[in-house]
C-alpha cells in the first residue's frame, strides 16, 4: 500500500528545522540537496472512487453498494450517508471532504 506524504510540511517541519539546527557546512549541503531532490520527486494524484449501488431492500431497510476501484462491497442502512473512504481498499470515494 502506498503511503502519501504531505511535501511542504515535511520540508518545513523536519528538513527546513535541521538545516537551522546543524552548524555544520556539510551537513546543511547535504540536507539542502535532500530538499531539492524531493521538491524534484514526481508526484501521483491517489485514486478516487465511487459508490455504486447495486442493491436496496426498503422492507429490511439496508443498501448494498460496491467500491468502484476493488469491487468489494459493503451494506449498509437505508438513509445513512455513504462511507467516504472504502473499507476494503482504502480509496477516498468521490464527494468525500469536497469543498
Amino acid at each position: 500500500m502506498s503511503k502519501y506524504i504531505e511535501v511542504d510540511t515535511l520540508i518545513r517541519k523536519y528538513i527546513d528545522t535541521d538545516i537551522k539546527k546543524f552548524s555544520n557546512s556539510d551537513v546543511k549541503i547535504v540536507l539542502e540537496n535532500l530538499k531539492q531532490n524531493i521538491l524534484k520527486a514526481p508526484t501521483i494524484e491517489p485514486k478516487q472512487g465511487e459508490w455504486i449501488i447495486t442493491e436496496q431492500d426498503n422492507g429490511h431497510k439496508w443498501t448494498h453498494r460496491k467500491c468502484s476501484e476493488c469491487g468489494k462491497g459493503v451494506i449498509e442502512p437505508l438513509g445513512v450517508s455513504a462511507m467516504n473512504f472504502c473499507p476494503n481498499c482504502g480509496v477516498r470515494m468521490k464527494g468525500a471532504y469536497d469543498e
